[in-house]
């Protein structure tokens, strides 16, 4: 149960992370909804942890674009985001899937 926690955790904190970037919490509620509306039928139908991984990685790598841009328009380049945000997508993927491994190896 502690995988479900942490994946559930996770997710709660890059959507508002987006929500709070874009200054609306309810925008960061509604993604936050809208994650699990995609997750549990995928969850139900698949029956495997990759669902979670899948939206970790991508609500991850997307608020890493979002709040990277920031050192983009300080040095005026455009290349430092996407770097940052394919990096932290390949990490979280990664750190989750090794601890997903580890804790629930069945439902990989």
């Amino acid at each position: 149960m502690s995988v479900f926690l942490l994946f559930g955790c996770e997710i709660a904190m890059f959507s508002l992370l987006l929500g709070s970037y874009l200054g609306s919490l309810g925008l960061g509620l509604i993604i936050l909804g809208g994650s699990g509306l995609i997750i549990y039928p995928l969850f139900q139908r698949l029956y495997t942890l990759h669902p979670f991984l899948w939206v970790i990685t991508f609500l991850g790598g997307l608020t890493t674009l979002l709040w990277a841009s920031y050192i983009d328009f300080f040095f005026d380049t455009n290349f430092v985001a996407v770097f940052l945000s394919v990096f932290i997508g390949i990490v979280l993927y990664s750190a989750n899937y090794f601890f997903a491994k580890k804790h629930y190896s069945d439902m990989l």
